[in-house]
């Protein structure tokens, strides 16, 4: 599981140098809102490539990526308040291939 907290709106989009890649393993990705009396509010505006389009959350979400779905770019619009990013990978070792391309982009340690 990787996780981050969002405390900045960034100038910088998307966010990731690497783009849009996909997954040969199951991927939930999550933004969570961080305001205790309505935790559905997101605090921002994020948005998501996924598949080829790119969606606009305004809610705390938990997103299922099937195996072979393609994702990213990311992008911060709007942050008001902190927003909690993780990632929960379906296989001990993450990794991504570049969407275009298909070569693996990022390797690491097992997750477990």
């Amino acid at each position: 599981m990787n996780t981050s907290w969002y405390m900045h709106a960034s100038d910088v989009r998307p966010l990731y140098a690497h783009g849009e890649h996909v997954h040969d393993f199951d991927e939930m990705v999550g933004f969570l809102g961080s305001d205790p009396e309505n935790p559905y509010d997101l605090g921002g505006e994020i948005e998501i490539g996924i598949g080829g389009e790119l969606h606009r959350l305004t809610k705390s979400s938990i997103i299922f990526m099937p195996a072979g779905v393609k994702h990213l770019p990311l992008s911060i619009i709007e942050l008001h308040r902190p927003i909690l990013h993780f990632s929960v990978s379906m296989n001990p070792f993450y990794y991504a291939k570049r969407a275009a391309e298909g070569e693996e982009t990022k390797a690491s340690g097992a997750t477990e």
